[in-house]
């Protein structure tokens, strides 16, 4: 790719987020779209990256959420993130890349940086240590925030090739070709593999179910809707039984009427009193 008058490398998208893999093979990516506006140098005495303000800002937030803000940053010149603990403890230092697509690159390709190049371990009285990750804040009244800086710790990842033209003394022409090292520690890429959009990391997801408590939660469910059954089940009996039992009763009380021959009805109550029979049942009863 060809540099600008300046030297510099003109940016065409520029984003932080990650790429998912199934059975060790790129399967889709999410990242976040950073400010673009801002062309990269490669200066190797800067030590780890540089970003303006602004775009300094949004990856703050990011790993924020990333770290589950388990961080403290520095909003002063050339500050950064530091992480508590050793830098191995936080596992999306190697999950998380930088993705840098540069205009003027006639391949399409665009390189990914992962986040664990610029991870220091530093050490702390004790023995115990401080994570370090060395992507400074560049202040926005400098002329150095003018421009996105990748420098020395950029070089341990990557092998880079620049190429100078003085056929016109009066505007020198600079183009590179980079690499990803043979001696690379981490999974850096440069090519012009596309990939589907995927889970977005820096939306919290809800905690899966696991199946120990899945199982208990649906055994509390089965118990208590056999309880459930089992009482209205004992209810619907109980109904069924005053029914029967009230049924019972009025046949019983309908036998117990007996015709006297003096033309009476005999009840068969406690006081024996005799009731009084009409004329019809009269007839019906001499018959």
């Amino acid at each position: 790719m060809t540099a600008m008058s300046n030297y510099a490398y003109g940016v065409d998208t520029l984003g932080f987020g990650i790429v998912y893999e199934t059975n060790g093979v790129d399967s889709s990516e999410f990242f976040y779209g950073l400010p673009s506006e801002y062309d990269v140098i490669f200066n190797t005495n800067f030590k780890g990256m540089g970003l303006p303000a602004n775009v300094y800002a949004q990856f703050v937030t990011l790993l924020t959420i990333v770290t589950n803000g388990n961080l403290t940053c520095e909003n002063t010149v050339d500050g950064l993130c530091v992480l508590p603990g050793p830098c191995s403890e936080f596992s999306g230092l190697t999950d998380f890349d930088f993705k840098f697509k540069f205009q003027n690159e006639v391949n399409e390709n665009y390189m990914r940086i992962p986040l664990s190049t610029f991870a220091e371990k530093v050490i702390q009285g004790g023995g115990s240590s401080k994570c370090n990750i060395n992507v400074n804040y560049l202040d926005t009244t400098s002329s150095q925030s003018e421009n996105i800086i990748l420098g020395g710790m950029f070089f341990q990842e990557f092998f880079t090739v620049f190429r100078n033209d003085y056929n016109s003394v009066a505007t020198p022409d600079q183009a590179t070709q980079i690499y990803v090292g043979q001696n690379s520690m981490y999974a850096s890429y440069i090519g012009n593999e596309k990939l589907p959009t995927g889970v977005n990391p820096f939306v919290p997801q809800p905690d899966p179910v696991t199946p120990e408590s899945s199982s208990g939660l649906s055994a509390v469910w089965i118990v208590v809707i056999c309880l459930i059954a089992a009482c209205l089940v004992g209810f619907l009996a109980f109904l069924l039984y005053k029914y029967k039992v009230a049924l019972a009763q009025k046949n019983v009380r309908g036998s117990n009427v007996v015709y006297g021959t003096d033309g009476k009805v005999n009840a068969s109550d406690a006081n024996n009193s005799a009731l009084e029979v009409n004329e019809a049942e009269r007839k019906l009863i001499d018959v």
